[in-house]
């Protein structure tokens, strides 16, 4: 009987310690835009695509219908988009900005960049004060006609409150099966 009381005050310091981690949820869903692509060298100089080191991102605005957390928070389709000048293969803080979202782009790699072509892709953090922080995917694509499109994309990251009612479980399988052995 000491035992089962050992085993629930585990639980419950375990529940308490786990609870307030979940306080804010992960954001998942989707965002797409599009805008005007003007490709430039390192001074600011207009340049072909292929011979370009950054891109001047402006008119930018939401255009696929958002999902998940965007949806929620009340992104529309055409809404305006806030996006920093972008280094080619470089980090941005924040790169994006719509709708009380933020997006910090950790790191970049060019996959394709020629004189009639550019993509990239990157990773980053997009925050919003509604949700945990979260890490995310974030993909380009252009051409010389100074045409862009740009996706977001935020997987839900296991919270460490699941992962913890996970243990929890776990623990408690442990238990009833001891107490089980014991009894027989």
């Amino acid at each position: 009987m000491k035992y089962l009381h050992t085993i629930f005050a585990v639980l419950i310091l375990s529940a308490i310690t786990i609870l307030p981690a979940q306080a804010l949820p992960v954001i998942s869903g989707s965002i797409g835009f599009s805008g005007a692509m003007a490709p430039e060298d390192n001074g600011g100089n207009a340049v072909n695509l292929g011979a370009a080191t950054q891109l001047n991102l402006t008119d930018v605005y939401v255009s696929q219908v958002p999902t998940g957390a965007f949806a929620t928070e009340g992104v529309n389709k055409f809404d305006a988009v806030s996006m920093s000048l972008f280094t080619l293969g470089g980090s941005a803080d924040p790169l994006w900005t719509t709708g009380g979202f933020t997006f910090e782009l950790l790191n970049s790699t060019v996959n394709a960049q020629n004189d009639t072509f550019i993509n990239v892709s990157g990773n980053g953090i997009l925050r919003h004060a509604n949700y945990e922080d979260t890490y995310g995917s974030w993909y380009l694509s252009g051409n010389p006609l100074g045409e862009g499109n740009f996706n977001f994309s935020a997987g839900s990251v296991p919270a460490p409150a699941a992962l913890g009612l996970i243990g929890l479980g776990l623990l408690g399988f442990s238990a009833s099966r001891r107490i089980k052995k014991k009894s027989q």
